[in-house]
């Protein structure tokens, strides 16, 4: 799990969502947008139509926070990002969760290596 401070505040969200340049994989959607402070911040959103169910999308949130914080010292600072669970994922393993963060991150152009 990544610290509190890491976290996108809501008050970020729109503006993110509306400038931020979109990368898509097969289960995710990223926006990204370039920060204010020198560190990255992330945020999983999980909407209804993935899962009925809070406790599965806490789940894959869960498991998305994880993948970004094994990787956070390998991503490039100052940029805000916003995960987005596609319709219809369901839940799906860690590993494939890690493995569409690292390939959207990449795609943006924003991993070291």
């Amino acid at each position: 799990m990544i610290p509190k401070g890491q976290r996108v505040k809501r008050a970020l969200f729109p503006g993110v969502l509306k400038s931020g340049k979109a990368f898509f994989s097969e289960r995710l959607t990223l926006r990204v947008s370039s920060g204010d402070s020198g560190k990255n911040k992330f945020s999983f959103v999980t909407p209804k139509t993935v899962s009925k169910k809070a406790v599965e999308r806490n789940l894959l949130r869960r498991r998305g926070y994880a993948a970004v914080s094994k990787i956070n010292n390998r991503i490039n600072p100052g940029h805000i990002f916003i995960f987005s669970f596609k319709k219809g994922t369901g839940i799906v393993p860690y590993k494939e969760i890690e493995e569409d963060v690292v390939f959207l991150i990449k795609k943006a152009g924003l991993f070291k290596g």
